[in-house]
């Protein structure tokens, strides 16, 4: 089962019910019923970005720091938990390491200023 989006539908070919309710509830074969399968309906968009693919961090899983591996500058830093939530900020310089032994294991993502993003493991 589904719960349907509370925002208006673009397209009436997306649900002929015509759901005015919040949360309605589809069976997945009613959720599929009348979509036109040239529509690019199940994917979403998102802006594309190219970056130097050559930055990383290491070591991943990660214990008590890690760094991130040709860095060419200096920039800010976030650290997110799978929530999303900001867990620690700072600032990194090459060479240097992060240090979160602080942090829960579990799955973070660290989101330079450049707008990238690279997912690490915490043990």
């Amino acid at each position: 089962m589904f719960d349907v989006w509370e925002g208006t539908l673009q397209h009436n070919y997306y649900d002929q019910r015509n759901v005015d309710a919040p949360n309605e509830i589809f069976t997945a074969s009613e959720w599929n019923r009348n979509q036109d399968s040239n529509s690019g309906v199940g994917t979403l968009n998102t802006n594309s970005v190219e970056f130097d693919a050559e930055i990383f961090i290491t070591p991943n899983p990660v214990l008590t720091d890690f760094q991130i591996q040709n860095l060419k500058k200096q920039t800010s830093c976030r650290i997110l938990n799978a929530l999303g939530m900001m867990v620690q900020t700072g600032t990194i310089s090459r060479g240097e390491s992060v240090q979160i032994q602080n942090l829960n294991s579990g799955l973070y993502i660290l989101a330079l200023n450049s707008g990238q993003y690279f997912k690490f493991l915490k043990k």
